[in-house]
């Protein structure tokens, strides 16, 4: 009855030190796979950094003031300065009521633009 105990006791012992040693075992990869997925997401964190520095330093490169007044005068050469004389009210546009016809309902509280199909 000694032996049988003793041999069941150490049965046990045995398939408990198994089992633990493959959830060692198995936790371990686990890690290592996250490991893994973790040092790849930081390699690709690293460059989308790289390619906003990158980016960013080609905006402003490019929306330099000098720049773009350069291009301006360049590709827009009759285009000039906005000035009070060239601002008029749209009623003194012959046939502008033709295509914008702007109505204020008093009854409501928002007016609207409709463009007629004259």
């Amino acid at each position: 009855m000694v032996l049988l105990g003793k041999k069941l006791f150490i049965t046990i012992w045995i398939l408990l030190f198994t089992s633990i040693l493959f959830m060692i075992i198995f936790v371990s990869a686990q890690v290592k796979n996250i490991e893994k997925q973790i040092s790849y997401i930081e390699r690709q964190t690293e460059i989308e950094q790289d390619n906003i520095r990158e980016s960013e330093s080609e905006w402003a490169f490019l929306t330099r003031p000098e720049r773009i007044y350069g291009i301006s005068k360049k590709l827009l050469p009759e285009l000039k300065k906005i000035t009070a004389k060239n601002i008029v009210n749209l009623e003194t546009i012959p046939n502008s009521s033709k295509f914008v016809d702007i109505k204020t309902d008093s009854t409501k509280e928002y007016s609207f633009i409709r463009v007629s199909d004259e």
